[in-house]
């Protein structure tokens, strides 16, 4: 891991607000374990962070969405802090994977190409209108 990498929530918290103040108007990080390692579910982490970042700057924060094969996993640490009126979470990422998904029809004996976003909509958190545009993002 890079060395510079900030690790603990202070680190995070302290780094997304510079980043702000330097004039990003995104930023997204990554929980970590003490070793560096992620722990995409850590919700006190995310919201620890959220709640520092929120007392200092005006920044939309956006958390990491996990590997998953169903969208209620991949956004199971999202729901609390949608919930959650102190995080301000405002958006958060829809990622339908990068390669075209195909599912075979048994009747048809076809592979049939499936919406992934489409299959996806009916389970994201509704955090409200989605972000039009992006003008600078910082990166974790």
């Amino acid at each position: 891991m890079a060395p510079n990498v900030p690790i603990t929530p202070d680190e995070v918290a302290s780094d997304s607000i510079a980043a702000a103040r330097a004039g990003a108007s995104i930023v997204h990080f990554h929980a970590r374990a003490a070793d560096g390692a992620q722990v995409p579910d850590d919700i006190d982490f995310f919201a620890t962070v959220a709640r520092q970042i929120r007392r200092e700057v005006d920044v939309i924060w956006v958390p990491p969405q996990p590997c998953a094969a169903r969208p209620e996993t991949r956004w199971r640490h999202v729901i609390p802090l949608v919930e959650d009126a102190s995080t301000a979470l405002e958006a958060i990422t829809i990622d339908p994977g990068s390669i075209d998904m195909m599912a075979y029809d048994p009747t048809t004996k076809s592979l049939q190409r499936v919406d992934m976003v489409e299959d996806m909509r009916p389970s994201v958190p509704d955090i409200g209108p989605p972000v039009s545009a992006i003008d600078q993002a910082v990166w974790f």
